[in-house]
């Protein structure tokens, strides 16, 4: 099945974060800094779920959701917004946009990839699989 994601985030630090957290657990990652190219990594690398930051510049994560889910070739992509705005307003903003979960920065990486394994298990893209990340 297939187990790529689209991290999507204007900070390059957070991209490889992710990226390494995701890659460690057996997950191929592809990547985009904006919304304009997250439209366009979407439809170019048929991820299976895409990790997306609210506060970027261009459209912001909550209109590129919004985005997603008009366009019907990735309208049923999952998406976790992952966002420093802690407040239950953005946390509405981001499912009334489309998204599957909304989690708050900074993410503990168990936490991160627990939620992700969820999300894509719930929409059947992907079976549950052991963390090849060690307990801490």
């Amino acid at each position: 099945m297939n187990s790529r994601i689209l991290i999507v985030d204007d900070d390059p630090e957070l991209r490889q974060l992710f990226r390494l957290i995701l890659q460690r657990d057996g997950y191929e990652v592809i990547e985009a800094e904006n919304g304009t190219q997250a439209i366009q990594q979407a439809l170019a690398g048929s991820p299976a779920l895409i990790l997306l930051d609210v506060m970027m510049p261009g459209p912001d994560g909550f209109e590129t959701c919004r985005l997603f889910k008009k366009d019907e070739r990735i309208a049923g992509l999952p998406v976790i917004f992952i966002s420093a705005l802690n407040d239950v307003q953005s946390h509405e903003r981001g499912l009334k946009a489309g998204a599957d979960d909304y989690l708050h920065k900074p993410v503990n990486p168990r936490y991160l990839l627990s939620r992700v394994r969820t999300v894509m298990h719930r929409r059947g893209i992907d079976s549950f699989h052991e963390s090849v990340m060690p307990a801490r």
